[in-house]
């Protein structure tokens, strides 16, 4: 289960996507994050707490691994301004 081997960066998304929490990686050690993360949240391994809608916002993150995982585009607004995409 992909819940089980999230980087801290992955955890701090992982956490704040139910409550469509903002993720800002500026400053962070380590801000990769894997495609297969987002599209997992995107495509519904997580719920939303109720009453709330479920999203992300993820700022300065290197997103890894996107060309291999591609994200649902229908579900996704990109803004590359302050991001990197690697396929490490």
């Amino acid at each position: 289960m992909i819940a089980d081997t999230l980087s801290q960066p992955e955890q701090t998304l992982w956490d704040a996507y139910p409550l469509r929490n903002t993720v800002d990686l500026d400053g962070a050690a380590d801000n990769s994050v894997r495609a297969e993360v987002i599209r997992a949240l995107l495509l519904g391994a997580r719920t939303a707490e109720p009453g709330q809608l479920p999203g992300l916002t993820l700022r300065r993150a290197r997103i890894v691994d996107f060309w291999t995982s591609p994200l649902p585009i229908s579900h996704v607004r990109y803004n590359w301004n302050n991001a990197t995409s690697s396929s490490q």
